[in-house]
């Protein structure tokens, strides 16, 4: 019996034979080596099981293995949907036969991702074809207001109470999310999906110089890092940087009960004693949260806008993994230092709407200008007295009327080339590169931590592609200045796919720009070189001290600013240091103009006739994007732990070189250096006054709070509403002995409505006065209002009927230590 395969060849002749074998096997190979594939393997797994939020960076770790030949290509993830353009992030990778390689890439979803498709692009293949190999991830976008947190353990179930949180302020509601050493990103972006991260139970003395530096950054920017004790507490202390440490250990001991940790949660312990407690003392910077009897069990240190709390006992074994008031524990602790900022939405980040509203100051630019009417206007003349009685005129003298179908089509075309001409030399043929910058200094000389986001945008004279090179490790994300340039809808402009290839330098390929239009983007980074060095403190409505510019820079137009007062300290080389003498007693008893307006207003009005120039235009562009609205210096920008005043510079060259290469290209910069400073309280007598420190207002929703300058406030059809005052940690021992409580409105209000103020060891509500009045209000026996650094207070608007919204504040003076 043949087969059926020789009933097709066995009647052909030899040499067609031949042919159909060979036609038949060149057919079949491409199917198997399609098959086989080149040998790579790919295994891609999503940070924090796919959580992220909005507008922040998921880390998603590739492992690739190569079995087959050597092998150049790159891994990308491709963000878009239809209708929209595609904005891919990639990174190029080697792999020879044998290899196998971990990559991290950072992709930016929007808010609509629930899945990404990761995958290995061979180098040579269209960008549209097919790849090598591929895998789907899932993405979990969060809402920004739900707090989110990472534990890495040892061991134990303790700190599963970290999931469901139920906590007083905005946020609602938690989320507990896997994290181990080996995974803890290497940059501060990958990150800051995070709220807290808790370690505990393991030794962090193998996590890489990169890892702890994006650690440090992570906390100094406004994360919390909890560290654990109890028998291993030497080993979970062993990697993490000096400046993260809240105490030096001492010993260990055991305890029987755990009386204090009852008290914060109100929930006994009815979990058997002795319980592994490690012994620390805590550093100059950091204050004793949680003692008992002489023993710190919880100590916190403030690093930047972010903090640290070390806990004496291992929190994810006994007692919290059997103690009904865990949950209590860790909402009492959080709710304090990380409390969601009332003037936020849910699911917008402070770094997305100010990436929004800072992006305009891109198209501040001369060349951007319209021409002037100086200049249209006579031209537009000319071409109608030539076009027109001119035209005719001519020939009519000449008497060849009917060559007016000629010379005024030819007219036309000579003066739309002229205008181009005219056009093309105002514009230039340059291509320009603008760049907004924007500095985030920490305190005290915490190099590495300096946050930096440069805007740039790509003006072109004529249509074009253009390929960006960035030097560094830096993240690029796509700007839309139409819209949420995260969000599900956002085009990333005009054009073909963009290409953001990650790595050393990182690059942006498909930038696609019209002629005389602008295309822009987002870079993130860290300045390894910005620092400021401060030394501020209070003396009764004084701030007094100095500030040295520890960078390699100028800062030109030095400002220290607090509320509505500031103080000029002229420019700053590198090194020069400036007295501090700055008046804040009556900085939240008027309502103020924003601070761009404030700090320029004396420019603006000397040119009030032709308005202020474009650089003086730009700046508070830039100012009010970042200072006024939610984001100001008492909105979501400080709902953080500390207080001090802003310190504000310019820069005279942008932190990120941005380069285009084989096109000649002409430079606009401006670099806004600013950073909020702390102030040291030594022992002895301490004053604060009013302003210093923001309410927080316990409110479920928006409906009767409202903004200004002057922070936080009450919107005039408000009911009852309760906020609170948080002295700085390192003030929770104050013996206060003066309080006075400062109201004031913006219309209205001609006498303010019943305040309360909580007794703590009356634990009820007790009247702050009858006679109250806008201004300043003293209090009587002001000590019995203040425990543990919390001073809280109630408003009953009794009438409904004012027509502006009313602030409140306090003013305290005690002593320390």
């Amino acid at each position: 019996m043949r087969s059926p395969f020789c009933a097709f060849r066995c009647h052909l002749p030899d040499p067609w034979r031949l042919m159909a074998l060979v036609l038949l096997l060149s057919a079949l190979l491409p199917l198997a080596a399609s098959a086989q594939g080149p040998g790579i393997s790919l295994a891609p797994q999503a940070l924090y099981n796919g959580a992220v939020k909005y507008g922040e960076w998921l880390p998603i770790r590739v492992r690739l293995e190569n079995s087959g030949a050597d092998v150049r290509g790159r891994v990308q993830v491709r963000i878009g949907s239809a209708g929209q353009r595609a904005v891919t992030h990639a990174q190029a990778v080697e792999l020879p036969r044998g290899a196998r390689k971990d990559v991290t890439l950072y992709v930016l979803p929007n808010t609509f991702t629930r899945r990404v498709t990761v995958e290995f692009v061979a180098d040579g293949q269209p960008r549209d074809g097919e790849p090598l190999r591929q895998a789907e991830v899932a993405v979990q976008p969060v809402p920004n207001i739900r707090l989110v947190s990472a534990a890495i353990s040892g061991g134990g179930e303790g700190l599963d109470a970290l999931a469901g949180l139920k906590l007083t302020s905005r946020r609602n509601d938690s989320l507990l999310v896997p994290l181990t050493l080996d995974t803890l990103p290497e940059r501060a972006e990958g990150l800051r999906t995070l709220d807290v991260l808790v370690i505990t139970g393991v030794d962090t003395g193998g996590l890489a110089p990169a890892q702890q530096a994006a650690l440090t950054e992570w906390v100094t920017l406004g994360g919390t890092l909890v560290l654990g004790g109890g028998p291993n507490a030497a080993r979970t202390l062993t990697g993490v940087p000096g400046a993260l440490q809240p105490v030096r250990l001492t010993g260990d001991l055991a305890l029987e009960r755990l009386t204090a940790l009852e008290q914060v949660a109100g929930e006994p312990i009815r979990v058997a004693g002795p319980f592994p407690t490690a012994q620390g003392v805590p550093l100059p910077e950091s204050s004793v949260r949680v003692e008992q009897e002489g023993l710190p069990l919880v100590v916190g240190r403030r690093v930047g806008q972010g903090t640290v709390l070390w806990l004496a006992l291992d929190p994810a074994l006994s007692p919290f993994d059997a103690w009904a008031g865990a949950g209590a524990f860790w909402a009492t602790l959080l709710d304090e230092i990380a409390p969601y900022p009332f003037d936020l939405p849910p699911d917008v980040s402070p770094r997305q709407m100010s990436s929004e509203q800072i992006g305009y100051a891109l198209t501040n630019l001369p060349s951007l200008d319209l021409p002037s009417l100086r200049l249209l206007v006579p031209l537009l003349l000319v071409y109608i007295v030539v076009v027109g009685p001119l035209n005719y005129l001519v020939l009519r003298w000449q008497r060849r009327l009917e060559l007016g179908w000629i010379t005024i089509p030819v007219v036309t075309l000579l003066f739309s080339a002229g205008a181009y001409a005219i056009g093309f030399q105002l514009r230039g043929g340059d291509v320009i590169i603008n760049q907004v910058s924007t500095i985030q200094l920490q305190a005290n000389n915490q190099r590495g931590a300096s946050y930096v986001r440069s805007f740039v945008g790509i003006f072109s004279p004529a249509r074009r592609d253009y390929s960006v090179e960035l030097p560094g490790d830096v993240l690029v994300s796509a700007l839309n200045l139409q819209g949420n340039p995260f969000g599900p809808d956002s085009p990333a402009g005009g054009g073909r796919e963009l290409l953001i290839l990650q790595g050393q330098p990182t690059t942006v390929q498909g930038l696609s720009v019209n002629q005389w239009s602008m295309q822009s983007f987002m870079v993130e980074s860290v300045d390894p070189t910005a620092a400021v060095e401060a030394a501020l403190s209070t003396h009764g409505a004084t701030i007094v001290g100095t500030i040295k510019n520890a960078s390699n820079q100028m800062w030109r137009d030095a400002v220290l600013a607090e509320g509505s007062q500031f103080q000029r300290l002229g420019d700053l080389a590198p090194g020069q240091q400036a007295e501090v003498r700055l008046d804040v007693g009556s900085m939240r008893n008027e309502g103020g103009p924003p601070l761009g307006w404030l700090l320029f207003q004396d420019r603006v009005n000397e040119l009030s006739r032709t308005g202020p120039p474009r650089d003086v235009q730009s700046k508070q562009q830039i100012l009010d994007a970042i200072f006024s609205g939610p984001l100001g210096p008492k909105g979501a920008s400080t709902s953080v732990p500390g207080i001090g005043p802003l310190f504000i510079a310019w820069a005279d060259a942008p932190p990120l070189p941005v380069t285009l290469p084989d096109y000649r290209v002409s430079h606009v910069s401006t670099t806004l250096v600013y950073g909020r400073l702390p102030l040291r309280f030594g022992d002895g007598e301490v004053n604060l006054p009013a302003g210093l420190v923001t309410p927080q207002i316990e409110a479920d929703g928006n409906r009767y709070l409202c903004y200004s300058p002057r922070g936080p406030g009450l919107a005039p059809d408000f009911d009852k509403m309760s906020m609170s005052f948080r002295l700085p940690p390192e003030l929770h021992d104050l013996q206060v002995s003066e309080l006075a409580l400062h109201i004031s409105s913006d219309g209205g209000w001609f006498s303010p409505p019943a305040v309360q103020m909580w007794a703590w060891e009356q634990g009820a509500w007790v009247s702050a006065g009858d006679d109250l009045q806008i201004g300043r209000n003293p209090v009587a026996e002001p000590a019995r209002f203040v425990r543990d650094g919390v001073i809280r207070l109630q408003a009953v608007n009794e009438t409904r009927d004012r027509g502006g919204c009313i602030y409140f504040d306090i003013a305290v003076r005690g002593v320390k230590g």
